[in-house]
């Protein structure tokens, strides 16, 4: 709404700077006029004054909607670095011709893991027969077997195996024998935990 004013026209302030409406309402007719509160009056023997605002007030708060749907589940994401165990024997170990010798161990814990071992027996005397295995428990990972064919042979003996431990145990690497003088000369076994076993 307009407003003159001498010498000009001027902008009436509707809504006030408070956001407010004012208005009178004639008590004779039912009349209604918006006035410029800052320069206009109702007149109060034939009109009642009205105010609202031109935004009403804050409603209150909705009810809470439903939840949404759950959305897709995302690609899988690339499995961390593996841990490693490792152990080794260097200097020899006579092997019992009574019983098999543990010759290295590893405690590992809960989980899924590929054990390598290797070790080199020799004999003095030759046709000596060797058996090396990979255990957890009375459980055998592995097993391999050699025979010298001439006195003081080194011969490897390789094993490798999948091992899946339901909680922490220990894992051997054992020789036996049928000779009278068998040495393990250099043993290592490695553990590497695996996320699953093809």
């Amino acid at each position: 709404m307009l407003g003159v004013a001498a010498g000009g026209v001027a902008y009436a302030a509707i809504p006030d700077s408070n956001g407010v409406v004012h208005g009178c309402y004639a008590k004779m007719n039912g009349a209604l006029r918006v006035i410029d509160s800052s320069s206009q009056n109702c007149d109060t023997k034939k009109e009642v004054a009205l105010n609202w605002n031109q935004t009403g007030p804050k409603g209150p708060t909705g009810p809470k909607g439903p939840s949404g749907q759950t959305g897709a589940t995302g690609p899988t994401g690339q499995r961390g670095p593996s841990d490693a165990w490792d152990t080794a024997a260097f200097l020899p170990v006579p092997i019992s011709p009574d019983g098999g010798t543990v010759i290295v161990s590893l405690a590992l814990p809960a989980g899924k893991f590929l054990v390598s071992g290797k070790t080199s027996m020799r004999d003095n005397l030759a046709g000596a027969s060797f058996i090396c295995e990979i255990l957890v428990g009375p459980d055998v990972v592995d097993e391999t077997f050699a025979k010298s064919t001439a006195a003081a042979q080194s011969l490897a003996l390789p094993l490798q195996g999948t091992v899946t431990l339901s909680s922490s145990q220990t894992v051997d690497l054992i020789c036996y024998t049928d000779g009278t003088s068998t040495l393990a000369i250099v043993t290592h076994m490695d553990a590497i935990e695996v996320g699953t076993v093809h």
